[in-house]
């Protein structure tokens, strides 16, 4: 029985074909690192992992909206590839000010929301009085 299912190819050949698709998001994850400054071997770690994860779930959303945007297609993979790259390379960049957000946020989540959300007239102003 000559089955080509999943099961029947390699194991490493399988592997090899899911490396090379996100292997952009690992090298700029690694690319990262000369760009953050002096890190333990545990933030180094956590660097890549950062990065090469925000590449991988963020990138097929990002090219997809660019994609719809720019050609009303979806993007070649040498573009989407592209972006792995560019992604994975800054995440480290982005992610600080996104952490002082979320401190923000834990520390008084009310402050926060009424921060963000648009002011409106006050209940008590000066035209709710009664009157003639």
């Amino acid at each position: 029985m000559s089955d080509k299912s999943f099961f029947s190819e390699p194991w490493f050949a399988k592997a090899l074909a899911v490396a090379t698709a996100h292997a952009a998001a690992f090298a700029g994850a690694v690319m990262s690192l000369a760009f953050v400054g002096q890190l333990s071997v545990k933030g180094r770690v956590v660097a890549v992992i950062v990065g090469f994860v925000t590449a991988v779930f963020v990138a097929p959303f990002l090219s997809l909206l660019i994609g719809h945007m720019f050609f009303d297609k979806a993007i070649p993979d040498e573009m989407r590839s592209g972006i792995m790259y560019l992604l994975s390379l800054f995440a480290m960049t982005i992610l600080p000010p996104l952490l002082k957000f979320a401190q923000k946020l834990a520390g008084d989540p009310l402050g926060v929301l009424s921060a963000l959300l648009p002011r409106g007239p006050s209940p008590s102003g000066p035209d709710q009085g009664g009157g003639a």
